[in-house]
This record gives C-alpha cells, structure tokens and sequence, in this order.
C-alpha cells in the first residue's frame, strides 16, 4: 500500500523534472537563435577610407586657410553614415573592428550639419559602449559636442576653440570640481593633462 501510495508523488517530480528540461531546452534554443553579429570588412575599409578622406580635407583646409570644401565632405558623410547607420545601427568593434568603429566615430563627430542625427548616434553608442562595442573615449567626445550644440555644459572638457590670439579656450563646463572624476570614469587623463596636450599640439598661448 504505501509503495503504491508514493507512486502518485513520484509522477509528479518526474513531470515537473521534464517540465523543467523542456523550459530549460527551449530557453537555450531561444538564446541561440539570437542573431549573431558577422564581421564586416567591406564595410570597415569603407568607414577607413571616409574617415581617412575627412581628415585629408581638414588638413589641406587648414594649409590653404580655406574651410568651404569640409562643409560638400562633411555634407557626402553625413549622408553615408545615415544610410550606415539605418542597417546596422550603431557600427561596434564586433562588426566593423575597433578601427573601424572609431572611424565611425569621426565621421560623426563631424556630422554638424545634422545636430538630430548626432544626438540619435549619442544614443546608439551609450548602448553600444555598454556591449562594449564602442570606445567610452569616443563617447565621451561626442557627448560634449551635443551637448554644447544643445546649450547645455560638456561634462568631459573636450570641446575647446583657438581664440584669434592664439589662445585656447575651454567651452562651458558643468560641475568643473567633478570633471577628473568624470574623465577617470571613461579612461581618460585628467583635465589638466589633456590642456597642457592641446597647448603643446597647437602651439598655443
């Protein structure tokens, strides 16, 4: 009697045990159907060469003291990185390499023309550099520059101009006694560090 008492009890762990199998099973199939990030190296030697072509403009602009050719550059780029950025969102280190990923970067770090857009990509790089997929230096310039475009106070001091005496000047600022930690956070030196740079590369008062 009571081995046939038990068997009830027993039918029911052994259900629950292959009800808890299946979950299990099916759980893991979900997670391996999960669409899986395929290098792309057409598009990473794109991205070098737009960014290479962006810089070579900023360079012989500034030799020739003339700046209208950035702004066709900048234009063609901008509307490159949104077609870019349509398919496959933000280009991570996964998809396109740590270079390439940066290369993005700086293209749309350049994008001024188009503040919505930049702001747009702000967004889709917090989410990537949390993956890990983008570089928190590269945010952290990008932060500041949508920022000021919003008039709001950068919050890495990244953003300065060279005044027409030659001097350096660091745009606003918020929460100065908290930029260092700010900085640290994203990897970076400490503020003072990165003027003196500036200063030294730019030749600056």
């Amino acid at each position: 009697m009571l081995g046939r008492a038990c068997c009830p009890q027993r039918a029911a762990r052994a259900v629950l045990k292959a009800s808890v199998c299946a979950l299990a099973l099916m759980l893991g199939a979900c997670a391996s159907t999960e669409p899986q990030v395929v290098f792309n190296e057409s598009l990473r030697q794109e991205l070098l060469r737009l960014s290479e072509a962006d810089q070579r403009v900023r360079t012989d602009a500034l030799h020739a003291t003339n700046f209208h050719g950035i702004l066709e550059v900048d234009a063609r780029h901008l509307q490159r990185m949104k077609e870019i950025v349509a398919q496959h969102g933000w280009p991570g280190k996964s998809l396109v390499g740590e270079d390439g990923s940066h290369a993005a970067w700086l293209l749309v770090q350049h994008a001024t023309q188009d503040p919505e857009f930049m702001n747009e990509c702000r967004g889709l790089m917090e989410r990537a550099m949390k993956r890990g997929e983008a570089s928190p230096k590269d945010y952290a310039y990008l932060v500041d520059r949508v920022r000021l475009q919003r008039g709001k106070g950068q919050l890495y001091g990244t953003q300065w101009i060279q005044d027409s005496r030659g001097r350096l000047i660091l745009q606003p600022l918020k929460d100065p006694e908290e930029v260092d930690e700010r900085r640290r956070e994203m990897g970076m030196e400490p503020l003072a560090e990165y003027e003196a740079e500036l200063r030294k590369f730019y030749n600056a008062k």
